[in-house]
């Protein structure tokens, strides 16, 4: 009510204020520390910054958003605070949990960053930092060597992976192998040997891909599809000359400190088997009577008699004080391999 003095009228005077700005603000403990710093600055400068902070945070957040990376905060049932990761980017999905945002944004930077490059491998899948030398060996303790099949092509595969891991490229994960460092070993690989066996290293490393894609789970691109193989010669259609044959048993018969080789060599003429059956013939697998051996271990997997010229028989019959009990021949098809590449070269110089 009015109050009354000396005949004149006078009224409380309420100031004046200026409306207030309603700002979303950041947890109850962080805006008590703002509000520590701001009480010592003007009004409108306070409204300034926190108005600039709210608007930073939100431009982070949508930017964030925008490049399909999302953090959250939440809380664990036995109270604990936890920071969720989610990121959502070109067809992949990852999702995890953090103790801290600073460990969580930076897991998401950079696992948003793998899925651009395409080198982002899933949870559970092979790490990412295989090479690929480490596959090779791998792929190779994979394989089984059940049957004789089974063993040669491990022991092939074995073969041109020596070949492979010689190249700085085999020391690169899987995921950063592309077609220019496949390009690139492949014209090396055409100055060193024939194009069956340049091929054959890019096949070689072409299946290692498409095991790691299918059964590792390693999400990457196979880089040998459409890189061009080496033209292949035309097919060889080599018969021995007159006096070649004669040539070859002659020197042959010369490596004394390896009786079993003229033999062998003699015997593959004789029949055409291929030298990894041969090795493996056993004395109880020939049979000179109905003149037959036995094959047990073939190319193809599968057991077969085969009749023998009568000119094979001989030469078997006449070696034969010097069966090994194992084998006819003693030695395995690695050894007599090596003995006949030895020979051959001898043979060229």
């Amino acid at each position: 009510m009015p109050e009354w003095s000396n005949g004149a009228v006078s009224k409380t005077v309420v100031p004046s204020r200026e409306p207030r700005v309603r700002i979303p603000l950041s947890p109850p403990f962080i805006y008590i520390k703002q509000c520590i710093i701001l009480s010592r600055l003007s009004e409108q400068d306070s409204r300034f910054i926190l108005f600039f902070q709210y608007v930073s945070k939100l431009d982070e957040g949508l930017e964030r958003m925008a490049n399909g990376v999302s953090i959250k905060q939440r809380k664990k049932k036995g109270g604990e605070t936890v920071w969720g990761l989610r990121v959502r980017r070109k067809g992949h999905f990852h999702s995890d949990t953090f103790l801290t945002k600073t460990a969580a944004v930076k897991a998401g930077n950079k696992i948003a960053a793998q899925m651009d490059d395409g080198t982002y491998v899933r949870k559970g899948a092979i790490s990412d930092q295989i090479t690929l030398a480490q596959a090779l060996d791998k792929f190779l303790n994979e394989l089984p060597i059940e049957t004789e099949r089974q063993r040669t092509y491990k022991g092939d595969k074995a073969s041109h992976a020596t070949q492979i891991k010689k190249f700085k490229f085999a020391k690169l994960p899987l995921t950063l192998i592309r077609k220019s460092h496949i390009r690139d070993f492949r014209e090396k690989r055409k100055n060193d040997c024939s194009p069956n066996t340049v091929n054959n290293n890019l096949n070689t490393i072409s299946k290692i891909f498409s095991h790691a894609i299918d059964e590792w789970d390693i999400l990457t691109k196979n880089p040998v599809k459409g890189v061009k193989k080496v033209e292949k010669p035309l097919p060889r259609n080599r018969r021995l000359e007159e006096g070649e044959e004669e040539t070859i048993l002659r020197e042959a018969r010369k490596r004394t400190k390896q009786p079993w080789f003229a033999p062998l060599i003699e015997f593959l003429l004789a029949t055409g088997m291929r030298l990894g059956e041969v090795s493996y013939i056993s004395p109880d697998q020939v049979f000179l009577e109905k003149r037959q051996v036995y094959l047990e271990k073939t190319k193809t997997d599968y057991p077969r008699h085969v009749p023998l010229p009568e000119r094979a028989a001989a030469i078997l019959e006449e070696f034969k004080p010097l069966w090994g009990k194992e084998r006819v021949f003693h030695v395995t098809s690695n050894t007599a391999s090596s003995a006949w590449l030895e020979f051959k070269s001898d043979l060229q110089k």
